[in-house]
């Protein structure tokens, strides 16, 4: 066991403990402040065999939470394509793109209605354009005549763990709320968590509601964790002065349609953005009821009011419950927070010019003592799924609310970012 000090120690990426109780199965004595402080968390100073131990893995844990928290930095040798010059095509009915996909939800729509600018193919062969929602590993042996709907290095945003670290970096000034990655950060969680304060824990790639939990001490949270070994999770503090809409907590999807990142960065934020809500009233002392606190419970096909609402549809509710918001406003806001977090990032990443992507962005919009309205980043979504604009939809056509043709112009905005190069002119999309 290291020495100890009369002084807080220099903070060790790894230490060695050798009397952690056994509960946490430990696969080697050598663990990191963000174990560490999760131990001291979960475990009772009287279980512990070795009090001068959990006194050293304080001192350790207290000397890491004084080190600046990480953030991730994308490579810094040059990054981009550097094969051969690649100009995308302009298909049409008489020489249309051939694409293949592995989304069943895009298959199934190619099938029944395609544009007649595009083919399906069996097979990924010969496509023109891939797009997968498998991530591809290898983009420099990519066919080179082949496009594909993803970028390099983009699970700096779509990872829930690597998000937070890239706006650290990139961004810092962006709203998010405050977020933690457990397996490497839980040292930072214990040191800003508050007594009584509310937080979420998420898997790192889960998706709708796996692997959600809400936590209201950091013994709870340690529990929690060290009995999903398997899996990793990140933590969010608990936004509790959420705008309403009907007495009940909403969150909007947000789709941006990405053509290009680098220096020559052209992106475009959609205007059909979708509110999904919670289930019952908002009551911030009944968070625990994932039907008062999850606006993602309507993917839940055993909850039957479950709902949706098309732009059309939130902005009439909004408009009537609140009279001091104004729709262009939060839309301005959001439009904003989107085109700071892709502009930030962009040289970064790097010029692909074989690469096209969409993403959804969950931004819930606060609403503070004094009225003011403003937006902030939940997570970032790679291929956010057609269903979920697909439903909303539907349950406008039944409630006989909102613009019928949205979806339709969602689609038809989608397809001309990702699969023409056709300059942009829909008035529903803005650029970023």
């Amino acid at each position: 066991m290291a020495s100890f000090h009369s002084s807080p120690p220099p903070p060790p990426s790894l230490f060695t403990l050798t009397s952690a109780p056994s509960r946490f199965n430990l696969s080697s004595s050598m663990i990191t402040p963000s174990i560490g402080a999760m131990i001291l968390a979960a475990v009772p100073k009287e279980e512990w065999a070795d009090k001068q131990e959990r006194k050293y893995v304080r001192q350790a844990v207290k000397a890491a939470q004084s080190l600046p928290l990480p953030s991730v930095s994308l490579p810094d040798t040059p990054r981009g394509d550097t094969r051969s010059p690649f100009t995308p095509s302009n298909p049409t009915p008489t020489s249309p793109l051939k694409i293949y996909t592995d989304y069943p939800l895009l298959s199934d729509l190619l099938k029944t209605t395609p544009p007649p600018y595009i083919t399906l193919l069996p097979t990924s062969e010969t496509a023109d354009f891939l797009f997968l929602v498998t991530p591809l590993k290898d983009f420099i042996n990519l066919n080179p005549n082949t496009q594909i709907n993803q970028f390099p290095y983009e699970g700096g945003l779509v990872q829930k763990d690597l998000l937070p670290l890239t706006l650290r970096r990139y961004c810092p000034d962006l709203k998010i709320p405050e977020t933690y990655d457990l397996s490497t950060e839980f040292h930072y969680f214990v040191k800003s968590f508050g007594e009584g304060e509310k937080w979420i824990i998420k898997e790192s790639t889960g998706t709708h509601s796996q692997g959600l939990k809400v936590i209201s001490s950091l013994k709870s949270a340690a529990e929690f964790i060290s009995s999903n070994p398997s899996k990793s999770y990140i933590t969010q503090k608990i936004i509790l002065n959420p705008l309403l809409v009907s007495t009940r907590k909403f969150d909007l999807r947000v789709w941006c349609f990405i053509r290009s990142f680098g220096e020559d960065f052209e992106g475009y934020m959609s205007n059909y953005v979708h509110a999904r809500v919670s289930n019952k009233p908002y009551n911030v002392d009944e968070l625990e009821d994932e039907e008062v606190f999850l606006t993602i419970a309507t993917y839940n096909e055993s909850v039957e009011n479950g709902e949706r609402l098309t732009p059309g549809r939130l902005r009439r509710r909004l408009e009537e419950e609140n009279e001091d918001f104004k729709w262009n406003d939060m839309i301005k806001s959001i439009h904003n927070l989107a085109s700071t977090l892709f502009n930030a990032v962009a040289p970064s990443i790097g010029n692909w010019p074989r690469s096209r992507a969409y993403y959804g962005l969950d931004v819930i919009i606060t609403v503070d003592s004094l009225g003011n309205f403003s937006s902030n980043l939940l997570e970032v979504n790679f291929a956010g799924d057609f269903d979920s604009a697909r439903e909303t939809q539907r349950q406008a056509v039944e409630a006989s609310e909102g613009l019928l043709d949205d979806y339709d112009n969602w689609l038809a905005d989608l397809f001309s970012v990702l699969f023409t190069s056709e300059p942009i002119t829909s008035p529903r999309l803005q650029k970023l």
